[in-house]
């Protein structure tokens, strides 16, 4: 006699496939788990690697910006020591309008455009040629006279300017 149909070996295509794409979703369902379980550990490594990577970016950006505002701070208190000293007849003027240029110039560069601060590029530019520091001492004494009568020459011609640009960056509300 033969079998119902459903039972046993007799089980209809749909049946069958039923069974087939209920095995498929579960052996898709434990390798998704398996994958979440497997790749979850290196997922989270990255995601700490990232927000140590931020953290250290953040910390040198920050560092960086303190030392910004270090340097900056050097510079405006040179600035007033040499204008100081300047005004006091404790620097030549034309050595003061040299190094207050090289500090401007790094540093504040937009204050060099104001007019009354021109000065500071003019005393550079007439004073090029002149070798500076351990070069001018190892010049002969004839042709360090040469350079000092000029300088004294430059430093009458240019004296009321200088005293003017002095006395701007004395009244300079300086921004760290």
């Amino acid at each position: 006699m033969p079998k119902p149909v459903g039972s046993g070996c007799w089980r209809s295509r749909r049946e069958r496939s039923i069974e087939v794409s209920m095995t498929l979703t579960t052996i898709l369902t434990v390798l998704g788990l398996v994958l979440i379980v497997v790749l979850l550990p290196v997922v989270l490594k990255l995601w700490r690697d990232d927000r140590q990577r931020v953290a250290a970016q953040k910390e040198a950006e920050q560092a960086l910006l303190k030392q910004v505002e270090e340097q900056r701070a050097y510079v405006i208190e040179s600035v007033r020591v040499i204008t100081s000293a300047m005004r006091d007849g404790q620097c030549e003027l034309t050595e003061g309008c040299l190094r207050l240029k090289g500090l401007l110039d790094n540093t504040f560069p937009e204050l060099l455009q104001h007019p009354d601060l021109q000065v500071l590029e003019t005393v550079w530019q007439r004073t090029e040629h002149i070798p500076r520091k351990e070069a001018f001492k190892r010049l002969e004494l004839k042709k360090r006279r040469v350079h000092w009568k000029a300088m004294d020459e430059m430093e009458a011609e240019l004296q009321e300017p200088i005293q003017r640009a002095v006395s701007h960056l004395q009244a300079q509300r300086w921004t760290t």
